[in-house]
């Protein structure tokens, strides 16, 4: 199968304008998982390695011109509902990270990656948020 790369739409308020990843949230519909993850966010479609279930290959050189920060993310946490893990400018995870988009492009791409092994319950999503503030 073909991957695709996460797709965070509009995240500019035109073509190649810029603005700052605030904040980001992951969760996973899976409950009692504690997987540390990683978010490696673009300003275009990231040629690395995008099968679930792969070993991750990103960020590539191919990518780096398109590379923003990783985002990392502490250990998700169950507290009787989904799993989740938030990163802030308050909080462990690189964040406020500024970028500017492709000059025909208003979207954000990104590779999640886990640090650890973990199970996915089967049919459960995995969700990532970003709050964006445009320039």
């Amino acid at each position: 199968a073909t991957g695709t790369a996460w797709i965070f739409s509009n995240c500019a308020s035109a073509n190649g304008g810029s603005g700052y990843i605030i904040a980001a949230v992951v969760t996973s519909e899976t409950t009692n998982v504690t997987p540390r993850l990683v978010l490696f966010p673009f300003t275009a479609t990231p040629t690395s390695e995008l099968d679930d279930k792969a070993a991750n290959t990103a960020p590539i050189h191919a990518d780096l011109a398109n590379k923003l920060p990783r985002i990392d993310f502490s250990a998700m946490e169950d507290l009787g509902g989904d799993s989740s893990a938030v990163a802030t400018p308050s909080t462990y995870g690189n964040v406020p990270i500024p970028f500017v988009c492709a000059a025909a492009d208003k979207n954000l791409y990104a590779v999640l990656v886990t640090r650890d092994i973990f199970t996915q319950g089967a049919g459960d999503d995995m969700t990532v948020d970003l709050w964006i503030q445009q320039n």
